[in-house]
């Protein structure tokens, strides 16, 4: 039998006089898995309200959802795998679409359970907190995704030259005979964007959080979060899908600092977001 941790811990760096970049067994949190081929895995130390919530039943991981069409090698990866597997971005974007095989073309993996859940009948709403994302992508078939900064939504249209919202709406009302499809298409999107901000901007203003949540950005959008929870009833949702992310794990050296550091900030943030939607 192949001691599957000692092995991971020697491709990650460990020797007779280095420890590299895998964790101890004493710094894991243990949890039992199952339909794996391992008994258990381990929780990064800094991180264990993931652990408590795994045990409570109230959280869960998918393993082995990486981005290899087959086992592979240094010398074979590029003709094995269409995946560029040494560019951090080119993963991120692939892990969002999870996609290998090209089979939903123009589709994130959230947009497809997004659209899912639209067809069969249940009003779902995506926020990314993070700017325009692939993983919301529908191809048009399933609802737009919203982008909001994990400061909120400021007001629309707001400087000294600027138009006020009653005359935009004015500018692209009703449309002439001679006004083109373009031109119909655009007003139209453009009075719904302008309807759609203003109310969302009304119901974020006034939810309020009472949990106290630490001062970092990660925090403030999973609170962000908790907001457009609370707005779920006046906007007709029934399902909602949220993206936030943390970044700093771009790790090219100090790594267990940077992961120490990262966790437990995230590990604070998750606390006040676990709390206040309880």
């Amino acid at each position: 039998p192949i001691d599957v941790y000692e092995n991971y811990r020697t491709i990650r760096g460990k020797t007779a006089d280095e420890e590299g970049v895998g964790m101890p067994r004493s710094r894991l949190l243990e949890i039992p898995a199952s339909n794996q081929p391992c008994e258990s895995f381990g929780v990064h130390e800094n991180l264990p309200l993931l652990k408590e919530l795994y045990d409570k039943g109230e959280a869960t991981f998918i393993a082995n959802a990486g981005l290899l069409l087959k086992p592979t090698n240094n010398d074979s990866h590029r003709s094995d795998t269409p995946v560029n597997l040494f560019s951090h971005n080119d993963m991120a974007n692939e892990m969002k679409k999870e996609d290998i095989r090209s089979q939903h073309f123009g589709t994130g993996v959230a947009g497809r359970i997004a659209t899912a859940l639209t067809e069969a009948g249940m009003q779902t709403d995506t926020f990314s907190i993070d700017g325009q994302q692939v993983l919301f992508s529908t191809a048009g078939r399933g609802p737009p995704q919203l982008t909001i900064g994990e400061d909120g939504l400021p007001d629309f249209n707001e400087g000294e030259e600027s138009v006020p919202n009653e005359v935009l709406k004015s500018l692209n009302g009703p449309v002439t005979p001679s006004s083109g499809q373009f031109a119909q298409t655009w007003s139209m999107k453009m009075n719904e964007a302008i309807s759609q901000y203003e109310k969302l901007k009304s119901l974020l203003d006034s939810a309020v959080a009472t949990e106290n949540f630490p001062t970092t950005r990660i925090a403030a959008e999973l609170e962000l979060v908790t907001k457009l929870m609370q707005s779920h009833q006046q906007r007709g949702a029934q399902r909602d899908v949220f993206y936030v992310s943390q970044l700093r794990y771009d790790t090219h050296q100090n790594v267990d600092e940077r992961l120490v550091e990262n966790f437990s900030e995230l590990n604070a943030a998750l606390e006040a977001f676990v709390e206040e939607t309880k």
